[in-house]
């Protein structure tokens, strides 16, 4: 039955489980703020389909984004266009940037389609929008879920001063974190055998397909004691092979 425990034993484990379902908390400091936890399910933490399925969250509503990143810039953009269908759609965006512009740019961005996200969302704070407040060096220090009419009460701490605010949504674009639950009852992801790739084990803010890639490369030259092994050389190597060349 899809309830029922087993065991299984390996000479290895590969541990891709990435970040996805564990978001980061949008208190200072990574910290849940007070009452986050307990609103966990009321709060948006992945991008939202805000012209689809979850657009009624946000159709002539006010809603808080939290967030400084391309995640946060995707969301923006569908909320300011949502904003603008219905007169009492507002958006305050929240972000901890002390810079002119929100978003920072990356020099030679390899990623085409987010260097233009990132430089329209902070042409849309340079001119202004008339949906949009824009609240740089914010942190969210509250943030309390109403059963009774469905709304948000906020607390702000904008440049050292308390704000206090009510919005019937909050997105939480914030990154996410790794789960380690994965190892609280089983192995130490230390312990040799155990090998971590994927978003789960980058270094960096972003993870890119050729980190992954490293981190493949370098786990299968332990697991195999080789070196120099390098699987996407081979596998390449074999779909450059003319198609008549022996196997």
């Amino acid at each position: 039955s899809p309830r029922e425990e087993r065991i299984y034993t390996a000479d290895y484990v590969i541990d891709a489980t990435g970040t996805t379902h564990t978001p980061r908390w949008m208190g200072a400091g990574g910290l849940p703020a007070l009452g986050e936890m307990g609103g966990f399910r009321q709060i948006f933490h992945q991008i939202p389909d805000v012209k689809g399925g979850d657009r009624i969250h946000f159709l002539g509503k006010r809603t808080l984004l939290v967030g400084d990143g391309p995640s946060a810039a995707t969301t923006l953009v569908d909320l300011l266009e949502v904003a603008s269908m219905e007169p009492h759609g507002t958006v305050i965006w929240a972000t901890k940037s002390r810079a002119e512009m929100p978003l920072p740019l990356t020099q030679n961005d390899p990623l085409t389609r987010r260097d233009t996200l990132m430089k329209k969302v902070n042409l849309l704070v340079k001119n202004g929008h008339p949906r949009l407040q824009y609240s740089p060096v914010t942190q969210v220090e509250a943030v309390q879920h109403s059963l009774a009419n469905n709304k948000f009460q906020v607390t702000l701490q904008v440049n050292h001063e308390t704000q206090r605010l009510t919005v019937d949504s909050v997105v939480a674009n914030v990154g996410s974190r790794p789960n380690a639950a994965t190892y609280e009852r089983v192995l130490h992801p230390e312990e040799p055998g155990i090998f971590l790739v994927g978003a789960k084990a980058s270094s960096t803010g972003d993870f890119f397909l050729t980190e992954g890639r490293t981190q493949i490369r370098d786990a299968f030259r332990q697991i195999t004691g080789q070196p120099d092994l390098d699987l996407y050389a081979e596998a390449s190597a074999a779909l450059d092979a003319p198609a008549d060349s022996p196997a």
